[in-house]
């Protein structure tokens, strides 16, 4: 009987299974060797969910993960790598002791003087690894590992500073995009972009769009949830607790999103699916833009640049959400104020060019 691979995504096991089914003889038509093949996959899933284990929590990595923060000990700039010449170097000749150190996470069914034994590994060469602190978080949440994920959490908060409790300021902004965003089945989150960038959109008086570092700072440093119809009464996600990951691609924003088992977001992703719900928007406050003009001989209106964005929510919507456009349109009246000033100024400048040229002819003249 078939097996799926690796990475196999459902539909394609399917397709290849009731073919070898049937000619295995195994099925009589191509409806019983659809329910085998069916049956097949939902055990192979089942398995997967087993073997995805919530492991426990080391202690002796928390306590010298905690005081390697606090002495500072700590690279917050480069990507986490852990190979197996990182583990030998670590365990020497066959310190366990020092070993058990660097992880954050045991398997306790598997002998304490082996690497079965250690899940979790959090830094390497004297320091902690703020990336590998991340990493676990997102794969402590996929795996119900409360404890690891609560000591993951405890140790970004020790490295940046407590969270902040914060309300939506006055001058909040949303922005909506078409999304490329769905469900997927098999790893049960959602895939696809917050928002893009380089692409004009707005009223028809200015444009607006976000440049590609918009977001660089905002998803390494800010506490960041994941809404539906940016309501908080219903949090698809946060990036802190590791169902929310944000980063920057040739696209945009790219997002995904591990919901939480409840009955609305289950409803919500089959909504995605069906095409029934198809934007993205993002909740921010700007902390960089810039202005360049438009042509009003052709009817060019002005573009507005999002450089460096402060991000509060990024939310799956039913219609498109801009409650706040006279932010905005504060933002470019100030912007065209600005440009009638600097006419005026430049006006005045060239007739008093003027009228000292005038002066000196009229000087010249009387001589």
């Amino acid at each position: 009987m078939p097996k799926p691979n690796k990475d196999e995504k459902k539909k394609d096991f399917i397709s290849r299974c009731i073919p070898i089914v049937l000619d295995e003889g195994t099925a009589e038509n191509s409806d019983q060797a659809a329910a085998i093949c069916y049956g097949l996959w939902d055990e192979h899933m089942k398995t997967k969910k087993s073997e995805l284990r919530a492991f426990d929590l080391n202690s002796s990595g928390r306590a010298h993960a905690v005081a390697l923060a606090e002495a500072g000990q700590v690279d917050r700039a480069e990507n986490w790598i852990f190979n197996a010449e990182d583990a030998d170097a670590i365990l020497g000749e066959n310190n366990w002791t020092e070993y058990a150190r660097w992880f954050l996470g045991k398997d306790s069914t598997a002998d304490a003087k082996t690497k079965e034994h250690y899940k979790y590994p959090f830094g390497k060469d004297g320091k902690l690894y703020r990336s590998a602190l991340v990493a676990i978080r997102q794969r402590a949440a996929q795996a119900n590992a409360t404890a690891i994920l609560d000591a993951a959490n405890a140790l970004l908060e020790k490295i940046d500073g407590p969270i902040a409790k914060k309300a939506r300021p006055d001058n909040m902004e949303y922005r909506t995009y078409v999304s490329d965003m769905k469900y997927d089945e098999e790893k049960r989150e959602f895939v696809g972009h917050a928002s893009v960038f380089n692409v004009e959109a707005g009223p028809t008086y200015f444009r607006e769009m976000v440049a590609p570092g918009a977001f660089r700072d905002t998803i390494e440093v800010d506490d960041i949830r994941a809404l539906f119809n940016h309501d908080p009464n219903y949090v698809l996600g946060r990036n802190r607790a590791g169902t929310l990951s944000l980063a920057e691609d040739e696209i945009g924003l790219a997002s995904k999103i591990l919901p939480p088992e409840t009955q609305w977001a289950k409803d919500l992703a089959v909504s995605m699916n069906r095409g029934d719900i198809t934007q993205m928007s993002f909740g921010f406050v700007v902390e960089g833009e810039e202005w360049i003009k438009g042509d009003e001989a052709t009817g060019k209106p002005d573009v507005r640049i999002l450089k460096r964005v402060k991000l509060f929510d990024v939310s799956i919507v039913t219609y498109p959400f801009y409650p706040d456009t006279d932010v905005a349109v504060r933002s470019w009246q100030e912007f065209r104020e600005g440009l009638k000033i600097e006419k005026e100024r430049k006006d005045r400048h060239e007739l008093d060019l003027l009228e000292r040229s005038l002066r000196i002819k009229q000087k010249k003249a009387r001589h």
